[in-house]
C-alpha cells in the first residue's frame, strides 16, 4: 500500500496490523473482477507535474479488458466500478 502512495499510518489502519507485513482483506465476490482489473492498472496512473496522482490512464483499460477476454456487455459496469475505486483511492491519498 505504501508503494502506491499510502502513508504508513493509513496502511496500518487498512491492514489492521503491522504495515510491513501483508495481511488478508475481504473483497466481495461481486467486486472481485473490478478489483482485479484495478490492481492490474497499478502502473497506469497519471502523475501531476508537481507530484501526486491525477487519475488512471483510461486508454490502458480497453486493451486490458481485451487481454482478459471481458465481454463488451460487462465493460461499462466494470469501468464504473474501476472509476469508483480510482476516486476512493484519490480521496484517501488527499486526506494526508
Amino acid at each position: 500500500l505504501m508503494r502506491y502512495g499510502a502513508s504508513e499510518a493509513d496502511a496500518r489502519l487498512f491492514l489492521g496490523e503491522d504495515a510491513t507485513q501483508a495481511g488478508p482483506f475481504l473483497v466481495w465476490p461481486c467486486n472481485a473482477p473490478a478489483f482485479s482489473l484495478f490492481m492490474a492498472l497499478k502502473t497506469q496512473w497519471r502523475h501531476a507535474s508537481m507530484g501526486g496522482l491525477l487519475g488512471l490512464d483510461y486508454s490502458a483499460i480497453p486493451p486490458l479488458m481485451d487481454l482478459r477476454g471481458i465481454k463488451k456487455k460487462r465493460r461499462s459496469a466494470l469501468f464504473d466500478q474501476i472509476q469508483t475505486l480510482e476516486m476512493a483511492t484519490l480521496a484517501a491519498l488527499r486526506e494526508d
